[in-house]
């Protein structure tokens, strides 16, 4: 266990608490057992980029891992005396409060509404997933169950997570439920 892990894990914990949110409230919003977010709260676990996203989203806490939503802040700060820049879309993975989970393209991430383009929703997934963080880490399996595409504006949005390139493959190569 490393010294890094330790106070994430504590962190991680007092900012649950605070919340007034149990492990497994915690692990079900962002597709998990109870059992790993307890590691994690004692720093036995490595925590992924696309777990990390989903539990600063589910603990209300801006994603800003890799600095995206800071450039993203700073581009529209210069838009506004610079119009030719726009932020870069990108593949996310949104979930709102009425827990639906959406694979599309975005520029901004940084409201309670979100523009997706080529809006995905996923109907249902299967456990070897391994639910929100998996579809973003992995994309959806043969088994997933994903409507057709549509853009969308999305509100009243709990977390956005990065995707990974070939989570981005999966979710455009699954096919359409009819």
């Amino acid at each position: 266990m490393s010294k890094i892990s330790k106070r994430f894990g504590a962190e991680l914990r007092r900012r649950r608490e605070e919340m007034g949110l149990t492990q497994r409230v915690l692990a079900d919003r962002i597709g998990t057992t109870p059992g790993y977010i307890s590691r994690i709260e004692k720093g036995g676990e490595t925590v992924s980029r696309p777990l990390l996203t989903g539990l600063l989203g589910a603990l209300g806490i801006p994603a800003g891992i890799d600095g995206r939503r800071t450039k993203e802040i700073k581009m529209k700060t210069k838009a506004t005396t610079r119009t030719s820049r726009k932020p870069k879309e990108r593949a996310v993975l949104v979930t709102t409060e009425f827990r639906g989970v959406f694979f599309g393209y975005a520029t901004d991430t940084s409201g309670d509404t979100i523009h997706l383009r080529a809006a995905r929703n996923c109907i249902y997934w299967s456990r070897s997933v391994g639910g929100f963080v998996g579809l973003a880490e992995r994309g959806p399996d043969a088994q997933c169950r994903i409507g057709a595409r549509a853009d969308l504006d999305l509100r009243k949005i709990t977390c956005v997570a990065e995707m990974t390139a070939a989570a981005v493959r999966a979710w455009e190569g699954a096919p359409c439920v009819s």
